[in-house]
């Protein structure tokens, strides 16, 4: 925690207690908002904190000061962090979930406290310097403790619901305070918050995560699971697929979209990829060598079109995914696997459109 203010460290610089700063640059003004700006300036300190460097200050000089190391790197990446979590419907939905069990919990731990304005409470006096809420007479402290526990545990996991919703309390003096990691300051003489500041935040910010999720789900790309590709590729991979053995699923998918084309065309007398080039030659069918032909006049262009690309990415599928996968080493992760199936999907599809032309049969011998 920062020595003297209620919010984690991580939320000004990671990894460090605050040092003793001057009125200007106390954690408060570098809350949010003013972050970037005010950490690129010198800050005046009796001693720096590991891994920062000396340098000097151009406010006070002959002072020891520190800069933070690669600030610009920190903060794009912590931008890019938030820009993929907008993206994604599941996390911003287990967010809300989050927040809402924050919101719960903190309601719950306010049933053993009456607030300032309340009877039993100050009656308002003092708003400011006395706390926001006081402890009931009849309220077990450790049953508060317990409560406090369970509050504390749940804005750690809403926390990220803060940066991505922009919700944040101004206070006069201090500025923009976040108002989850700063919840504690309710039950605490000067407290920087009021109950209705906390609950009022948490409605806003699920608001602002609803809207999040619908736009996050309107954004996103469609998603096809591997189950949904041609039942040859998947009936092979299945298996496979499920203990995570990618490579070998996508080997065996190979195998049998190769057991494909040969059932077709009855050949199995050429090693595989000369039967692909074979199947889907321009050269006329010849006795026990039938060709496979996409369905249509042959001279469409379309048609030729298809028919003059399956020439090449039949033979191309085996060579580069087939080929690769039997006789490679190491493992496949699992995008690089589903891609490869999507491959063999889509050929084995082409493969069962495809018409099977044979050569006419040969006149009978006249006796």
């Amino acid at each position: 925690m920062i020595r003297g203010a209620p919010w984690p460290a991580h939320q000004v610089f990671p990894g460090h207690g605050w040092p003793t700063l001057d009125k200007e640059f106390s954690p408060p003004a570098l809350v949010r908002g003013e972050l970037y700006a005010r950490a690129q300036r010198l800050v005046k300190v009796a001693a720096r904190p590991p891994g920062f460097t000396d340098a000097r200050s151009s406010r006070t000089p002959g002072a020891t000061a520190w800069v933070v190391p690669d600030l610009d790197t920190r903060i794009s990446r912590e931008t890019m962090r938030r820009v993929e979590a907008r993206k994604n419907p599941e996390y911003l939905k287990r967010l809300a979930t989050a927040v809402t069990d924050f919101r719960e919990a903190l309601v719950d731990l306010l049933e053993l406290y009456v607030e300032n304005g309340e009877a039993g409470g100050l009656g308002g006096f003092a708003r400011g310097i006395a706390p926001a809420v006081f402890p009931r007479e009849d309220a077990s402290k450790a049953e508060i403790e317990r409560r406090q526990a369970r509050v504390s545990r749940a804005a750690g996991l809403a926390a990220a619901a803060v940066p991505l919703t922009n919700v944040g309390v101004g206070v006069q003096g201090v500025g923009v305070v976040d108002p989850i990691a700063a919840w504690q300051t309710i039950t605490r003489p000067k407290p920087l918050l009021e109950v209705v500041d906390v609950l009022g935040a948490c409605d806003q910010a699920l608001g602002g995560l609803d809207g999040l999720i619908l736009q996050a789900e309107a954004e996103r790309p469609p998603t096809i699971g591997a189950e949904a590709m041609h039942p040859t590729v998947w009936g092979a991979a299945s298996r496979l697929w499920r203990d995570r053995h990618f490579r070998e699923a996508v080997a065996a998918a190979a195998e049998a979209v190769a057991l494909l084309v040969k059932t077709r065309t009855g050949r199995n007398d050429v090693p595989d990829t000369s039967l692909w080039q074979e199947a889907f030659s321009d050269k006329e069918p010849a006795p026990g060598k039938p060709r496979l032909r996409w369905p249509g006049d042959p001279a469409n262009r379309d048609v030729s079109s298809m028919n003059g690309g399956l020439r090449f990415y039949a033979p191309g599928v085996q060579m580069t995914i087939r080929n690769s996968v039997a006789h490679g080493a190491g493992q496949l992760d699992e995008q690089a696997a589903v891609e490869r199936l999507a491959a063999l999907s889509l050929l084995a599809r082409w493969v069962d459109e495809c018409d099977l032309i044979e050569a006419p049969a040969r006149p009978g011998k006249a006796n």
